[in-house]
């Protein structure tokens, strides 16, 4: 019984293993109205796979404002491909970026869905000079 336990956690463990893995990571979990934050996707893959990440105008509730190209770099029979994209969000509030459909050799695989924290700029009137508007010039 020991035995047949011992294996079936092997055999699964190896199967686990063997699996593609995806690495998602956020430069910054809180930030300023309209500030860039990068969102960066990482796998390591053989050299023979296809991978496809998707090219996105927005990750749930934020903008994106630039896919970067994907950095390859490669290690021995393997590449680690690095994609980034630039994030932003225009209103102040806690936001998740949701998980990113990236296929590789045409399977799905899912990133980490991440919290991000947007703040509004304390603007004091008071330390400030105001002007009037000034007119329309011709």
């Amino acid at each position: 019984m020991k035995l047949k336990i011992f294996l079936l956690f092997f055999i699964t463990s190896f199967a686990f293993a063997q699996q593609k893995q995806l690495i998602t990571s956020i430069d910054t979990t809180k930030n300023k109205i309209g500030a860039e934050f990068k969102l960066t996707v990482k796998t390591t893959v053989d050299t023979a796979s296809k991978v496809v990440f998707p090219n996105l105008k927005n990750i749930g509730a934020l903008e994106v404002i630039q896919s970067y190209k994907i950095d390859t770099i490669r290690n021995n029979d393997q590449y680690e491909l690095v994609k980034k994209y630039g994030l932003t969000q225009f209103d102040s509030g806690k936001y998740k970026i949701p998980s990113i459909k990236i296929l590789i050799d045409k399977k799905p695989f899912y990133s980490d869905s991440l919290a991000v924290e947007v703040f509004t700029v304390q603007v004091d009137t008071l330390k400030q000079k105001m002007y009037d508007i000034k007119p329309i010039a011709e």
